[in-house]
């Protein structure tokens, strides 16, 4: 890991609201399952520690674009320096580009079948 990427993990620990995360999981009684103890809502210091151990991975990645999630965290390096740690509850993306055009290919056909369905009865009901 570069020194500069020790700095920019160090910075997010100290501005990211463990309290907040906490507090939440407390509300939650989200608990994490420990090999050796017992399952308990995590205290800040582990879960500083947990937050960490992710950074620090996605930061020794040889890839310049890396991605991890454990135990509600979401970790993200773009470009080797930029970094994101988030703590995430719900989310949803879009589908991919190729599963987006094929619904979207099957809308416009059942679009088009309807239309043209529309069509022949409108044309059927004008012969008469």
């Amino acid at each position: 890991m570069e020194p500069s990427q020790t700095k920019v993990i160090n910075r997010l620990l100290k501005e990211f609201d463990f309290r907040q995360v906490r507090k939440v999981m407390k509300y939650l009684e989200w608990k994490w399952a420990y090999s050796n103890a017992k399952d308990h809502i995590p205290i800040i210091k582990e879960l500083k520690a947990h937050a960490r151990r992710l950074l620090e991975n996605v930061a020794n990645d040889p890839k310049a674009n890396s991605y991890t999630a454990c135990g509600g965290f979401e970790v993200r390096k773009e470009d080797n320096y930029w970094f994101s740690l988030n703590f995430v509850l719900t989310g949803w993306e879009e589908p991919e580009y190729e599963e987006f055009k094929s619904i979207e290919e099957e809308e416009t056909n059942r679009l088009e079948e309807e239309a043209n369905k529309k069509f022949s009865n409108l044309y059927k009901s004008l012969e008469v």
